[in-house]
């Protein structure tokens, strides 16, 4: 009797892992959405950055400093680096300077911001290799629009 409710367990358990698996067959085929990367040290800077990114259907992931970024960004590549400029152990430019001079990240697009609305900041980021400068506080339509510019709207977006 043990060895039929072995037998027909076994099949029931390969029938549950072949159903799981053309279950799961769509979705691994759909293209999953652009990560985003966030630096910056206020915490309610990068919650308020990654809800609107994520509200519109991008990954959002974080980094606390630069070090940390820049050691992320070299084994797992984000679509977009988002950093402030005052950013603990690395500051943003520096962190910006030495991803768009490495081959293995010079492509990923980077997005600098500060509330120092001075324009010789928005001059340091583009001279550090920016490819955007926003000012704080984020505006979410203008940080979702600079981003979806650089590498469009995710595949699943709620930017309308």
């Amino acid at each position: 009797m043990s060895a039929f409710l072995g037998g027909r367990l076994g099949s029931f358990l390969s029938a549950k892992k072949l159903k799981k698996h053309r279950m799961t067959a769509p979705e691994d085929s759909e293209k999953s959405p652009p990560v985003i990367m966030i630096v910056d040290a206020d915490p309610h800077v990068r919650e308020l950055a990654g809800y609107f990114l994520a509200e519109a259907g991008y990954k959002v992931e974080y980094a606390l400093d630069g070090y940390d970024a820049l050691d992320r960004v070299r084994k797992t590549p984000p679509a977009v680096l988002l950093v402030d400029i005052i950013v603990p152990k690395l500051d943003g430019l520096a962190l910006c300077r030495l991803v768009k001079s490495d081959p293995v990240t010079e492509n990923i697009r980077v997005v600098v911001f500060s509330e120092i609305l001075a324009l010789n900041r928005a001059q340091n980021a583009k001279n550090a290799c920016a490819d955007s400068f926003l000012s704080k506080p984020l505006e979410k339509t203008r940080l979702l629009n600079t981003v979806a510019e650089m590498i469009g709207p995710p595949a699943r977006s709620n930017l309308l």
